[in-house]
């Protein structure tokens, strides 16, 4: 009876954060039409597709081995040939809908509250699996956050689970989805140990939480069985192509270790101020009596905003000098602070021999894959500690549980704790929202997307006049002067040029750069002739295809990126100007000419 008073108290609640997520809900699923990306957004689509009209995931692809997302998207073109870039967004919402809706129920069974779920995770029901804005697409990114979180959903609900067979079952899903982090990017392989290293932890520390040698077999055994499976079907393939991978990503200085382990000042000054903020809250909750609790909390809050929307009153840098990644890094910043913090308290109890709640156990549970993510993630992407967000949804169900359950807070009335949740999170959740809902990603901002992409790949996209008319002109080339089954290239970084004229990449990588070795490129060229994968076109950007944004304001101006080479020093370019004729040219901008050239 006490249980069931508890659950109807929370209703209330339960029901504001339910319309606060409906609404972010809804602004979410209209922003999937927003913006047009020819670069990133075209990889993940390019290198998925392409394996569904026939090439091979190994032999066709330089990065087939080490990232598998494409094998995963390729799944949803070969169930919907006509699928477009829309239908794919709106197929990533539902799918950060849907896990959502599932790791909450793990929550609930562990915490038995269930009021604060809708309004902790409605930042994700509008930004979807990928908070930072890079694309709404399933990209790597938003993998790693889908399937981090489906694993520890069946993870909580086997360690909560009395009989032996849903126990089994759930522990064997919770597997599954680990093995898949690791399929996704290869380089994530190492949050596969992650249960292990909480075998021991939950032996000394777990209390009544028991997770027996029978549980860990059945959580490794899907990552086993299925590489296992994997090897020995592609074998000697597989390999050589991870080797090659892992020569051409080292030895590279776009990818190089060097480049990629570089120390981001800009990210750890954000880090102090989060800490400061958070241990500041933590120190008056404990020492100050709650009524001024709450006045200096509600102070410090908008103080904080103000420094994420100004980064510090611009005595910051902007991260990756991209000032459009201030706001995501903050909310990024929120995660690692909470990291860090935890990291010593739970230090602290340990040397000084006391004992874990049950609660903050299951907290170390949530966030122990999500740090090893993390940390794998953010050392091997160029964004860095922004790779962060890609483990977010898990890591702020675990800040919710520590946030509700500090004794000060566990006693008060539900509209306290709704407030106090509320605050905290404000500040990073409106900014990381709002940067996301202006940020088309190289694309103008949602006043200036006037009109409609109304055919192809792209249909159903608000864009700007010049991405739509630089489509259409790439597409009715296409259609003119090749056919199906014709080879062609797009250099440099513009994968999205497959994917709308739907013909596919003559080069083993459709994601060209400029920055890398004449050798590299000599290698990518030779393998395509002795492939017999001659282009019949291609088409020739000298500097990236993407708007720079001034700012994020609805009059907004944009510059365009530099040139990245001279047309035609290159070796692309030399050997398309050596084998294949001048066509025509679309002028994107004053001083960014886009030629195409065609064979025979």
């Amino acid at each position: 009876m006490r249980g069931t008073q508890i659950t109807s108290r929370q209703i209330p609640a339960f029901t504001i954060s339910l319309i606060i997520f409906l609404i972010a809900a809804i602004l979410g699923w209209q922003r999937l039409h927003y913006g047009f990306n020819f670069i990133d957004e075209g990889y993940y689509m390019t290198e998925a597709w392409r394996l569904t009209v026939g090439d091979h995931l190994f032999q066709d692809q330089m990065s087939g081995a080490i990232n598998f997302s494409s094998v995963m998207n390729s799944i949803f073109f070969r169930k919907w040939p006509n699928i477009t870039l829309l239908g794919f967004r709106k197929i990533q919402y539902i799918l950060t809908v849907c896990t959502l809706f599932f790791f909450s129920i793990s929550l609930y069974k562990i915490h038995r509250q269930y009021w604060h779920l809708p309004l902790l995770f409605s930042i994700f029901a509008f930004t979807g699996l990928d908070p930072v804005g890079g694309t709404s697409n399933l990209s790597y990114y938003a993998y790693q956050n889908l399937f981090i979180t489906l694993y520890l959903t069946f993870f909580l609900l086997g360690l909560h689970q009395i009989k032996i067979t849903l126990r089994c079952i759930f522990f064997t899903m919770a597997g599954f989805f680990l093995w898949l982090i690791s399929f996704n990017l290869l380089h994530l392989s190492l949050v596969i140990f992650s249960p292990l290293i909480l075998f021991f932890f939950l032996r000394k520390w777990g209390g009544d939480l028991l997770y027996n040698i029978n549980d860990l077999i059945f959580t490794l055994a899907p990552s086993i069985v299925c590489w296992a499976i994997f090897i020995v079907i592609f074998n000697i393939t597989y390999i050589q192509n991870v080797i090659s991978n892992i020569h051409n990503l080292t030895t590279e200085n776009l990818y190089s270790p060097k480049v990629l382990a570089k120390i981001n000042w800009a990210a750890l000054q954000r880090i102090g101020i989060v800490s400061t903020y958070l241990i500041a809250c933590l120190y008056c909750l404990l020492r100050v009596h709650f009524r001024y609790f709450l006045i200096i909390f509600i102070a410090v809050a908008t103080l904080v905003f103000f420094i994420i929307d100004t980064s510090l009153f611009g005595l910051i840098s902007y991260p990756y000098n991209y000032f459009v990644l201030n706001w995501p890094m903050w909310f990024s910043t929120l995660l690692v602070s909470f990291f860090v913090i935890l990291f010593f308290y739970v230090f602290f109890k340990i040397l000084t021999h006391r004992l874990l709640s049950r609660n903050e156990v299951l907290v170390i549970i949530i966030v122990l894959p999500c740090i090893i993510q993390g940390i794998s993630s953010s050392i091997f992407s160029a964004s860095g500690l922004l790779t962060i967000l890609d483990s977010s949804i898990p890591i702020v169900g675990a800040i919710g549980i520590i946030v509700l359950t500090q004794k000060k807070i566990s006693i008060k009335s539900y509209p306290i704790k709704f407030i106090i949740l509320l605050i905290l999170f404000a500040p990073f959740y409106y900014t990381t929202g709002w940067s996301y809902w202006r940020n088309t990603y190289f694309d103008v901002v949602p006043e200036q997307a006037v009109v409609i992409i109304d055919k192809g790949f792209g249909k159903g996209i608000r864009t700007n006049p010049l991405y739509k008319n630089l489509y259409e002109w790439i597409n009715s080339n296409a259609e003119l002067y090749t056919k199906k089954d014709d080879y062609i290239i797009s250099y440099i970084k513009s994968p999205m040029v497959y994917m709308i004229a739907k013909r596919r990449p003559a080069p083993e990588t459709s994601f060209i750069d400029a920055g890398c070795s004449a050798s590299y490129y000599h290698d990518i060229l030779n393998r395509m002739i002795e492939g017999k994968r001659e282009p019949k076109m291609a088409f020739i950007f000298e500097r990236y295809p993407q708007l720079a944004p001034l700012s994020l304001d609805k009059d907004a101006h944009y510059g365009m990126y530099p040139k990245k080479f001279t047309f035609p020093t290159d070796p692309f370019s030399q050997y398309i100007t050596q084998n294949m004729t001048f066509l025509n040219q679309f002028q994107l901008a004053k001083d960014f000419i886009i030629r195409c050239y065609i064979r025979g």
